[in-house]
């Protein structure tokens, strides 16, 4: 049976419902891709999803084509509406989790669409500034879209005919908290005088595009990133989503049989080495809001072969404690020419590939993921979060850049 916990709002009835599936194919051939973070609000990624986001050419009348999205397809609905269009007539299975950007309120109708219709318009039906009541009515009319298009929203089991083999794809459902950063926080002096003067929950866009019902959360306890405070309300109802399809370990699960390949996905961390230390990022306490201690918890009664996940915008991948994390997103425009070059250059990632074995499942080992930087660097250098009073050089530049604001 699924766990037996018991949270303080269930979120559910709020949601549509999230459901197991299964998939039998007489295609030879199984092969799934993993795509995060791909923010198609912008034309320049719209464009990127049309011209890369296709295996047609791929053997297609004997390889049954899955494509995994970790979150963050983006905002507006029309866009997001075009993505789940062209993946799902491209790729035989989309399978999709949400991130925190679908969470934002605005964007429930096009702008184009606003303009010719309510911007000046006096009608007590004007939708304001095209938002959601709030985060959870947007996030049930983008799932409710991803539905209409055949997009897996729950887990899914597929195999085929021609071999006992199957592939498992657990959504996991989850959101951050300030706690989940168990490390500590900087003490350079540049560092401390910025963020006096401009604190980061004061540039972290969910505080402000987000909404939550007041019965669920508190605006003042979402927008804190206090770890003394740490609120764990919204990583909780969000994790309780995926408990009906999770049970004690893999092996107990009626899901999934002896000799299957299981990955999960998440928007969130699960895991804080998934992440660089703080004197390396461009936001030191980026930390606070990217990860959940219940979808960690999960992630390790599952034990999947690999996990997949978002958010960071930092391709990387490493394994912990037997399980392979892998991060592999798009990110922004800007970006395709730094971190997320190597997406950018490569396209989607293979992670699963029926015709091929390793260590007792049909994961590569020999993806590109392994070349990102970040997999380079901590495959050769241990992590050491405890280094406080160092920063990196391009954190420096930052910090600088900020100095003006500071008194």
């Amino acid at each position: 049976k699924p766990a037996n916990k018991k949270i303080n709002y269930d979120i559910s009835n709020h949601l549509p419902s999230i459901e197991f599936k299964q998939i039998s194919t007489n295609k030879k051939i199984i092969r799934c891709y993993c795509l995060s973070d791909l923010h198609a609000d912008t034309e320049k990624n719209q464009m990127w999803i049309y011209d890369n986001c296709n295996v047609s050419t791929i053997n297609p009348l004997e390889t049954f084509s899955i494509i995994i999205i970790p979150g963050d397809i983006g905002t507006e609905i029309d866009q997001i509406t075009k993505v789940f269009d062209v993946l799902s007539q491209r790729y035989d299975l989309v399978c999709y989790v949400p991130g925190n950007h679908e969470a934002w309120k605005r964007g429930v109708i096009s702008a184009k669409e606003y303009t010719a219709n309510y911007s000046t318009s006096s009608d007590t039906n004007n939708p304001g500034n095209r938002e959601a009541a709030d985060s959870l009515v947007k996030l049930k009319l983008i799932l409710d879209i991803a539905k209409s298009f055949g997009v897996a929203i729950g887990p899914v089991r597929i195999h085929s005919q021609n071999s006992s083999d199957g592939l498992v794809i657990y959504p996991m459902y989850s959101w951050y908290h300030s706690g989940w950063d168990t490390e500590p926080d900087l003490t350079h002096p540049d560092y401390l005088a910025v963020e006096k003067a401009i604190p980061f929950n004061k540039k972290w866009g969910d505080f402000a595009l987000c909404g939550w019902p007041e019965d669920l959360i508190k605006s003042v306890d979402f927008v804190s990133t206090d770890v003394d405070s740490d609120n764990t309300t919204l990583a909780e109802a969000f994790g309780w989503l995926s408990e009906s399809h999770l049970y004690s370990d893999r092996y107990g699960s009626p899901l999934i049989q002896c000799n299957d390949t299981v990955i999960s996905f998440s928007h969130f961390l699960p895991h804080q080495s998934l992440c660089p230390e703080k004197r390396f990022l461009l936001e030191p306490l980026l930390s606070r809001v990217i990860g959940s201690d219940p979808l960690a918890e999960q992630v390790v009664r599952l034990k999947p072969h690999l996990h997949l996940f978002g958010h960071t915008h930092i391709p990387i991948d490493l394994t912990i404690d037997d399980i392979r994390y892998i991060q592999w997103p798009l990110g922004y425009h800007r970006e395709s020419t730094r971190q997320c070059h190597i997406v950018h250059s490569s396209g989607p990632l293979l992670v699963y590939d029926s015709s091929q074995y390793h260590n007792n499942n049909h994961i590569p080992n020999d993806t590109q993921s392994l070349d990102a930087v970040w997999s380079e660097y901590y495959n050769k250098n241990t992590r050491d979060p405890s280094i406080v009073n160092e920063i990196s050089p391009w954190l420096q530049k930052r910090l600088d850049s900020f100095s003006g604001f500071v008194k």
